[in-house]
């Protein structure tokens, strides 16, 4: 729950403080940045920095910056919601010169809009400020478009309970609503990638929601027919699934393509068959037709009212309605087909052009390095020349896409004008058996009329039946293109890295004076030492060791760090290591307890996202690391882990976490003690078997880092550093 009083029992008031952010924002802006940019920009952007506002302004803890999900959805006000004349509610301000309703700062005099209050925020309420707070969320036009599946204008219950859980299951935990959950939603919202699961949301309810079209990908130009979107209701095809495939290596995505890619084909069959009559619903639909068409024909050779030229001429119409919609099927059959080839060429192109560019920049790395080594330079060299095999290659095998691609345009824009020209037909036989019908009901008796109305009617639910049809399969098609386009986006990254690690020569040695830095970096909730290249290639991924410090470094002054351990012998004997790594080191520091205490596991990996968000790191080569306390811990972490967070562990001097986690321990581990210690490193590591590696080195307790990573002696163990990162060493 979220603190919403300060020690000198002043309530936090929600519009003061937005009026207050914004004057943070200027003030901490350059005098090259453009203050009126502020009035474009919302609050709900600057999640993360207006936690830290609150933080430093009134001690608020960012931890505590979230609200339980069933807290936030009973706060829901259901029976305004009912009312037909809900009252608009103005959040009070101090200050007009802020609105509501875009959140942003406005030069403008007093605004007369005000915002609809959808929560119940009670003047004495605990959680008051967050929920000022996200009703102004739901306030926003963008977001407003969002949670209004049927478009009504007016938000119900149920759409934005629907909406708060998406929102609450996209970060995996489905029980609150943070401040970063928000934030993470508005940036999806602002590039068109929000995903409403409208499950809870009544049926008529999500019967118009925003039209979506039949051409995957859209790029054609070739004006694709529109159908309205109902929402998931293909049983056979789940929502799109918010996977993180960061977290996944290249062979793991590999071996996902080809189930994304049939599932996205399913539905391209799926959609062909509604126009070719293969799909059942439509088969039924057609059946039916066809009964009520031969009853009106029989209906009609039997009326005697109705002259025989008048039979033969609705005979004919009917025929000829028949022959030409049989036309128009194909086509659109072969019009969908077209626009599926063309996206996945266009796929394919920008994987092609997005490896290209990625040999082309590891080429320009290569010629700007300098070295006195011939060996080295010989190496470059080599790899260059490989390099520029590789891009003729792929760009000759770009250039033929490319001209498949206009082949595939030309022959979808053929079939677009021959639809046209078609549809313009049809729309002539149409016309022409109105006039037959109404001539027909001017003659026939009641037993015609009413075979001709069935007829007419089985007629039109043909189309109603396909359109529902392609509205059910555009949902699922949306769902498994996106996951699609997810996946090959994370393989284009992945591959991109590949190639950096392939052409690697002689990275900079991060342990020497020159090539590495220390920061300390203060942050609400775990502090750390930050170990890393000064001049880091900010498109470079680079592998990231977290090291946990032992006992006698539990503290609140990251100072102590600077004693014993890792840092120390960096510090000290930089080259020692005497290894080639480029990456970064976070140490950080506990106040108290164990590192399996206090939810620290949770901490350590918002520290690493956090980093993340402004340094590109290799998400395949996350190390957990430690020594004695911060052994036991890296072996809590590795047995934690079961979205593969951490991708191996070092363990020195480590004892059991637990038999439970010991248990679950699902990646490598190093594992290393002395000698002259009484410490079960040995027995749990060789436990493990599989990849994971134990040594010993002659030394007591507090020796075995300084020996493990080869700075005492010549013992040749400091291909620790070797084992860990073995993708980043030439």
């Amino acid at each position: 729950m979220i603190h919403t009083r300060l020690n000198k029992d002043k309530t936090l008031d929600y519009s003061e403080l937005k009026l207050k952010f914004f004057q943070y924002l200027a003030e901490k802006s350059d005098e090259n940045t453009d203050l009126t940019k502020l009035e474009e920009t919302s609050i709900f952007s600057h999640s993360k920095e207006f936690k830290k506002f609150l933080s430093k302004e009134y001690g608020i803890k960012t931890s505590t910056l979230s609200l339980d999900l069933n807290d936030l959805l009973k706060a829901l006000n259901s029976e305004e919601d009912e009312a037909d004349d809900i009252e608009e509610t103005e959040i009070p301000t101090e200050d007009k010169d802020i609105s509501d309703e875009e959140t942003d700062v406005e030069d403008s005099e007093d605004t007369e809009d005000s915002d609809k209050q959808y929560f119940d925020i009670d003047e004495d309420s605990e959680n008051k400020f967050i929920l000022e707070y996200i009703n102004d969320f739901v306030n926003e036009d963008d977001v407003k478009k969002v949670i209004d599946a049927d478009e009504s204008g007016d938000l119900s219950d149920e759409e934005i309970e629907a909406f708060f859980k998406t929102i609450a299951e996209n970060d995996k935990n489905a029980e609150d609503v943070s401040f970063d959950d928000i934030k993470s939603a508005y940036e999806q919202i602002q590039k068109g990638t929000f995903s409403l699961k409208t499950d809870d949301i009544e049926p008529d309810k999500a019967e118009t929601t925003p039209v979506t079209t039949a051409n995957p990908g859209g790029n054609t130009g070739t004006g694709s027919t529109q159908y309205t979107d109902p929402g998931n209701q293909n049983p056979t095809t789940p929502p799109a699934q918010d996977v993180d495939y960061s977290k996944k290596s290249l062979e793991e995505l590999n071996a996902l393509k080809p189930e994304k890619e049939r599932a996205f084909n399913d539905c391209k069959d799926a959609m062909c068959a509604v126009y070719s009559g293969e799909n059942e619903e439509v088969k039924k639909a057609q059946e039916d037709c066809k009964t009520q068409k031969e009853a009106y024909e029989k209906a009609l050779q039997e009326d005697q009212q109705i002259s025989s030229e008048l039979k033969q001429q609705s005979l004919e119409n009917a025929e000829a309605i028949e022959n030409k919609e049989n036309e128009i099927a194909q086509t659109q059959k072969s019009y969908i087909e077209t626009c599926f080839n063309i996206y996945a060429v266009e796929t394919e192109i920008t994987n092609l052009t997005s490896n290209i560019e990625a040999l082309k920049a590891q080429k320009v790395t290569l010629v700007t390095m300098k070295t006195d080594d011939d060996e080295q330079n010989r190496q470059i060299q080599e790899n260059i020349a490989n390099i520029l095999e590789r891009i003729s290659t792929l760009e000759a095998q770009k250039a033929a896409k490319e001209a498949e691609l206009q082949e595939l345009n030309d022959t979808a824009t053929n079939l677009n004008d021959t639809l046209t020209e078609q549809n313009k037909a049809l729309a002539e036989l149409q016309n022409a058996k109105k006039e037959i019908d109404d001539q027909i009901n001017a003659q026939a008796s009641e037993d015609t009329k009413k075979a001709l109305d069935n007829y007419n009617k089985a007629k039109d639910n043909i189309e109603t039946v396909k359109n529902n049809q392609v509205q059910i399969i555009q949902t699922s098609l949306t769902n498994a293109q996106t996951d699609l386009e997810k996946l090959n986006a994370a393989i284009r990254t992945k591959e991109n890295s590949a190639i950096q690690k392939e052409y690697k020569v002689g990275q900079a040695d991060l342990f020497t004076n020159a090539g590495y830095s220390v920061q300390k970096i203060t942050r609400n909730g775990m502090d750390y030492v930050l170990i890393g290249p000064k001049d880091a290639d900010p498109n470079q991924e680079l592998p990231v060791m977290v090291y946990l410090h032992g006992s006698g470094e539990v503290g609140s002054d990251l100072s102590m760090l600077e004693d014993v351990g890792l840092l120390n012998m960096i510090e000290k004997n930089p080259s020692a290591l005497g290894q080639t790594f480029n990456g970064y080191i976070i140490m950080p520091q506990t106040t108290s307890g164990n590192w399996k205490d206090d939810n620290k596991a949770q901490e350590i990996r918002t520290i690493v996202n956090e980093f993340a968000q402004t340094h590109a790191i290799d998400r395949d080569n996350i190390v957990i690391a430690g020594h004695s306390l911060g052994g036991t811990g890296a072996l809590y972490m590795a047995g934690t882990n079961d979205d593969h967070f951490f991708s191996k562990a070092l363990a020195l001097s480590a004892k059991n976490p637990g038999d439970d986690v010991f248990a679950n321990i699902n990646i490598p581990v190093l594992g290393c003690s002395g000698t002259q210690e009484d410490n079960p490193t040995e027995s749990l590591i060789k436990a493990l078997g599989g990849d994971s590696v134990y040594f010993s080195v002659e030394t007591g307790h507090a020796g075995v880092p300084q020996y493990a990573f080869g700075t005492l002696g010549d013992n040749g163990l400091s291909d620790i550093i070797e084992w860990l990162f073995s993708d980043y060493l030439k």
